[in-house]
This record gives C-alpha cells, sequence and structure tokens, in this order.
C-alpha cells in the first residue's frame, strides 16, 4: 500500500492537478499534493484540560480540619516565642479506628526525637487517661512540633508552661 501511495504521489507531482489529497493512509500520515509541492500533516492528540495528579500539602491552613493548637490563649497575655509552653496529647487521638498506641509511639519517637520507653509511657497514658503532657519547649517550636503531630493525625494541643514536666532528652531541642 505505501508503495502504491508513493507512486500515486510520483504521477501526481508530475501532472497539473491544483491539490489531491490522499486519504487512504492513517490519519497521522495523510497528504496533501499540490502541483509542486508536497505537503504533510499531522493529527496531534488532544490536551488535556485538567490535571489528574493535583497534589496539596498535607500542611495546607485550607485543608487541615483540626481544631486550634493553642488553649489558654489570653488576649492581654504576652506570649514571646520562647515562653515556655507544653505540647499535650489528647485522648481524642485514638478515637480513629487506625490510630493505635503503637502508631503513635512511632510518631512520637519521629516527630519529638523522644525514646521509644517515654513514646510507649505517653502514649498509653493519653489512651487510658486522656491526657498526657509530652514536655515543654519554646513556644515557637511547640507551634511547629504540634502542627507536625496534628498532619499524622494525633489531636495534640499548646498550652503555657506550668511547674515541672521538664524530660532530660528535650535539652537538645531548646536554643
Amino acid at each position: 500500500e505505501m508503495m502504491l501511495s508513493v507512486s500515486l504521489i510520483l504521477l501526481l507531482e508530475f501532472t497539473t492537478v491544483s491539490a489531491v489529497k490522499i486519504t487512504s493512509m492513517p490519519p497521522f500520515l495523510q497528504m496533501t499534493v499540490g502541483p509542486s509541492l508536497l505537503e504533510m500533516s499531522t493529527i496531534a492528540a488532544p490536551t488535556r484540560t485538567r490535571d489528574r495528579y493535583k497534589r496539596k500539602s498535607p500542611l495546607a491552613p485550607e485543608k487541615r480540619t483540626q481544631t486550634p493548637l493553642e488553649y489558654l490563649l489570653d488576649e492581654d497575655a504576652s506570649r514571646g516565642d520562647d515562653e515556655p509552653f507544653h505540647i499535650l496529647l489528647l485522648g481524642d487521638t485514638f478515637a480513629k479506628p487506625k490510630i493505635t498506641v503503637p502508631y503513635v509511639v512511632g510518631q512520637l519517637c519521629y516527630t519529638l526525637d523522644m525514646p521509644e520507653p517515654d513514646a510507649q509511657e505517653h502514649a498509653a497514658f493519653a489512651s487510658e487517661q486522656g491526657i498526657s503532657c509530652l514536655g515543654i519547649w519554646p513556644r515557637k517550636i511547640c507551634l511547629e512540633l504540634g502542627e507536625k503531630l496534628q498532619a499524622r493525625d494525633l489531636v495534640c494541643r499548646v498550652v503555657p508552661r506550668a511547674e515541672g514536666g521538664g524530660q532530660s532528652w528535650q535539652a537538645k531541642r531548646v536554643t
């Protein structure tokens, strides 16, 4: 068939026909033959109109459905970024069936650099008692860590510091 098409093109090239369109070929190889010019056209696939793989950041504010991170926010209280705050792990964390004590232990170890025995104790305590104080950090660090924990489906809050609760393993975070 290709040989026939080439022969036809050569034959038409020497005639005085104004233009002939050869349509016996697949659409992407269709040719238009003019009196002295061999033109070839292609048909391109249509462009996509939507992006199937559009992804948003898990920390994007418009997508977060968690409640506010800070508790006990007084309008007249000054809160500097360097003031000490607690992160509280709440028992509501375990309301979802996929969130288990081992999962929470892994997230505490990864996010807070908490030793595994301490993470196990805090996760179990929050599961049984409904709350556990994870430690004390400067407010700015508490907010960053709290957002990371919330992004991993842990329900936590940041509150102003009260006496007690500091652990030796937290010293590396204080700068």
